[in-house]
């Protein structure tokens, strides 16, 4: 049995990711890469759809999947290119090199966020844990072996899958 994807001139040209996943929030559909993309999503399957913005960003291919939180677009490019940008305008607010200690092409967890704190991971495993908010503020790092994989949290316990093991961390008591 085989599939056909149908092409239509309605849905052309929306927006291209290579490697990172689109992230939708609020019937707004947000493509981050190099040229970052804002579009609305059609209320019918008939109806056009609206771009709300196009944005330039550093940084070369992502892996990492943004995430969005209070208006605001956490992305980090696989060179460790670290963004924030407004959601609503495409605005980008901040925009610096990480220094994450791994080399090139290593930036391969999604970005995350947990309670009012972001998450910034690389496959050496250090993580860069961030204040929310429109500017850069760094509070803390931690070190674990070499990961690719996004963090989870669940409830107040924070999970990692290693290469060799399988991390939690959480209070214990």
């Amino acid at each position: 049995m085989s599939f056909r994807r149908r092409t239509d001139r309605r849905s052309r040209g929306i927006g291209k990711l290579e490697y990172a996943t689109p992230v939708v929030q609020d019937g707004i559909v947000y493509f981050i890469e190099k040229k970052a993309t804002a579009v609305r999503l059609p209320k019918s399957l008939d109806a056009p759809f609206e771009q709300l913005w196009v944005s330039r960003i550093q940084g070369s291919r992502h892996y990492a999947s943004p995430v969005i939180h209070d208006g605001l677009i956490y992305a980090v490019s696989r060179k460790e290119m670290f963004a924030i940008l407004d959601s609503e305008t495409g605005a980008l607010l901040h925009e610096s090199q990480l220094d994450l200690g791994s080399g090139s092409n290593s930036a391969y967890p999604s970005v995350t966020l947990a309670g009012d704190k972001v998450f910034v991971s690389v496959e050496s495993g250090t993580t860069a844990i961030l204040e929310q908010g429109r500017t850069y503020k760094e509070i803390g790092r931690n070190k674990i072996d070499q990961f690719r994989g996004s963090p989870v949290f669940v409830g107040d316990r924070l999970f990692i899958r290693a290469f060799d093991y399988l991390y939690c961390f959480g209070n214990s008591g």
